[in-house]
Order: structure tokens, then C-alpha cells, then sequence
């Protein structure tokens, strides 16, 4: 293995920058392309398919990263809105 470790990449900086940097370099249809499977992705992972209420506490699930019926939004005011 002859390929140098650019280790610029490997912090979270870094790492975010070369994601930016390798998707202005597609080409338009490209990058529609990507979006539109990026919102394909978040459909997914935002429908639960055993049909629980998403939000809801889960056994062993830090209290933080939860909502219990009846509260607002975690972390947050009850009223996003203002």
C-alpha cells in the first residue's frame, strides 16, 4: 500500500470539508440525483414501520434523546413556535 494517509481528513473539520469539496464537484444532475436519494433515505428512517409514535421513550434510551406523552419538545420549549 503505497498511498499516503492525508490525516487532515480524519478530524470532524476535515472530514467535513472533503464532503463539501467532493460534492461541488459533481455536476448538477448529479447532485439532484443525490439529494433526491438523501430524501428518499430521511422517509425512511422517519416512518416507523412497527407503527409506534416516534419521539417515545425506549428502555435504556438516555432521557434526553426522549419525549413523554404529554410533553413538548425535548430539549426545547413546549411551544416551538414562540
Amino acid at each position: 500500500m503505497n498511498e499516503e494517509i492525508d490525516w487532515s481528513l480524519t478530524t470532524w473539520a476535515g472530514s467535513r470539508r472533503e464532503q463539501h469539496r467532493r460534492f461541488l464537484a459533481l455536476s448538477l444532475p448529479e447532485k439532484l440525483e443525490v439529494v433526491e436519494s438523501l430524501a428518499e433515505m430521511a422517509a425512511l428512517f422517519a416512518s416507523d414501520p412497527r407503527g409506534r409514535e416516534r419521539g417515545r421513550c425506549v428502555d435504556g434510551q438516555e432521557p434526553t434523546r426522549c419525549r413523554r406523552p404529554g410533553e413538548g419538545n425535548p430539549g426545547g420549549d413546549a411551544d416551538p413556535g414562540g
